[in-house]
């Protein structure tokens, strides 16, 4: 009798914690961002926006059996966060973004033949309040590289 006692206190302690994290876990859910195919010839870019505190999950597949030659994920429009050289097949990394801002995602060809390639790229929000934060980038950064970030 006492054993189921103390068994149901934890059962009822691990509800508790549990209903209590729920919004977080909710926050934590990986959102997807792009799942793009693609010929790689010569360099190839992406442009997206995060948010500080947001968690980027990449994974790449060559998928013709040749190497890329670099793939590169910088904050624009030079901040270097992660960089990768001579990629033949699988590449899943994790990153941090450290401030509000746009990103680039940019692949680089090794030689002179055609490469297939694919990526995945999720973000997981740092907070309940950057659940919704929009990843498209609706203008050319090249033509017009000035921006600021606004909060609504």
């Amino acid at each position: 009798m006492i054993t189921t006692r103390v068994s149901g206190f934890f059962f009822s302690l691990f509800l508790v914690t549990f209903y209590a994290n729920a919004p977080c876990a909710i926050a934590q859910k990986p959102i997807a961002v792009a799942d793009q195919t693609f010929r790689l010839e010569g360099k190839s870019e992406y442009i997206f926006a995060f948010a500080e505190g947001d968690e980027v999950q990449l994974l790449v597949q060559e998928l013709s059996g040749k190497k890329i030659k670099s793939i590169e994920f910088l904050q624009y429009p030079n901040n270097l966060i992660f960089r990768a050289y001579e990629l033949d097949s699988v590449l899943n990394k994790s990153m941090f973004i450290p401030t509000t801002g746009i990103y680039l995602l940019r692949f680089q060809e090794a030689g002179m033949s055609k490469k297939v390639c694919r990526f995945t790229l999720h973000r997981v929000p740092a907070s309940a309040q950057t659940l919704r934060f929009n990843t498209h980038v609706p203008w050319d950064i090249s033509e017009y590289p000035a921006f600021r970030v606004v909060k609504r």
